[in-house]
């Protein structure tokens, strides 16, 4: 059975999306921080890590990701987040981009069990391609610049 690692400082979110692996056949094993986390890397064979992209602290989920990458290098990450790709901090995208290539899948909030189950097969498949994500990114790529143009249009306008 494929082992996953879930980072998450959400209960209701913990418990969903264990429950969902769990009836799929995975092993969960939550952290509800990032040293638990880093802790459960270092002593447990883990298959992909599941985490937030945002916590209710500070820490971001791709600077977490990074360190525990340190432990367990080329580890799959699937990403949950609520906030679509273009409008994620500059730090978590450029961090998202730091880890291509690689196995990284983002799944948006609110997502289906069937959603869950998909992502997380893609990721952990021996076909497994990165060259979704690296679309999506790129996609977002190009939605942030046009979104940070537009702003400072609107700057020069109220300026002028």
């Amino acid at each position: 059975m494929p082992t996953a690692l879930l980072i998450t400082d959400s209960f209701e979110g913990t418990r969903a999306v264990r429950d969902i692996l769990t009836d799929t056949g995975y092993v969960v094993i939550p952290a509800g921080n990032s040293e638990e986390a880093f802790d459960h890397c270092k002593h447990s064979k883990i298959d992909a890590v599941i985490l937030d992209i945002l916590f209710a602290t500070a820490a971001l989920g791709t600077d977490v990701l990074h360190r525990i990458r340190e432990s367990c290098p080329g580890i799959p990450v699937l990403f949950l987040s609520g906030t679509r790709l273009e409008r994620w901090t500059v730090a978590d995208f450029s961090n998202l981009q730091k880890l291509l290539p690689g196995r990284v899948e983002v799944l948006l909030k609110p997502f289906t069990a069937a959603e869950l189950r998909a992502a997380m097969a893609s990721l952990l498949s021996e076909s497994y391609s990165d060259e979704t994500i690296r679309q999506v990114v790129a996609s977002a790529a190009m939605m942030r610049q046009r979104i940070a143009e537009e702003a400072f249009r609107h700057l020069r306008l109220l300026d002028g």
